[in-house]
């Protein structure tokens, strides 16, 4: 059975990324970040960096 995800579904389902972004720590290594910034864009179609992140969503 194929899972189909609504607008609203992916939009919640980046939002709880988001946060689990927020919960890692400044030292949080590139390809742990990465992977959870590329699955947000994907859902969401942003275009967040791990950069942007760094400096405004995981505090240091």
């Amino acid at each position: 059975m194929e899972l189909i995800l609504t607008h609203c579904d992916k939009g919640n389902l980046g939002g709880l990324v988001l946060n689990e972004i927020g919960r890692f720590t400044i030292d949080v290594p590139d390809d742990i970040l990465n992977y959870h910034v590329d699955l947000y864009n994907r859902l969401t179609g942003e275009q967040l960096t791990n950069e942007y992140c760094r400096k405004h969503i995981i505090e240091g």
